[in-house]
């Protein structure tokens, strides 16, 4: 069975940047706020397309934005844990993840 390479995912369009004194990112879903750097803030705006960690390296040394899978990895980690990404085909909901999870601890 071939390994599928890891994908960054695609920013789900209710999510909001929200500019102040400092960038939140607003899931109104959820009704949470979420504090972020203007660097991260930066490459969020380029999760438009679901691409391959490599690809999306590329295409952010193409806007001038230098990162590493590293920083990748840990704003996908972030963005997936906090749902802000558009569930992808056939994977459960990350909301009915999460009770399901919570109902077997109770």
């Amino acid at each position: 069975m071939e390994k599928k390479p890891l994908t960054t995912g695609i920013l789900r369009e209710d999510i909001q940047l929200l500019r102040g004194e400092n960038l939140l990112l607003f899931d109104p879903a959820a009704d949470s706020y979420y504090k972020v750097s203007e660097r991260t803030a930066e490459i969020i705006s380029f999760f438009s397309e679901d691409l391959p960690l490599d690809s999306m390296l590329e295409k952010l040394r193409f806007n001038g934005i230098f990162s590493d899978e590293a920083e990748l990895l840990e704003i996908c980690g972030f963005l997936r844990n906090n749902c802000l990404l558009i569930p992808r085909y056939g994977e459960m909901s990350c909301r009915g993840e999460q009770l399901k999870i919570i109902k077997k601890r109770t």
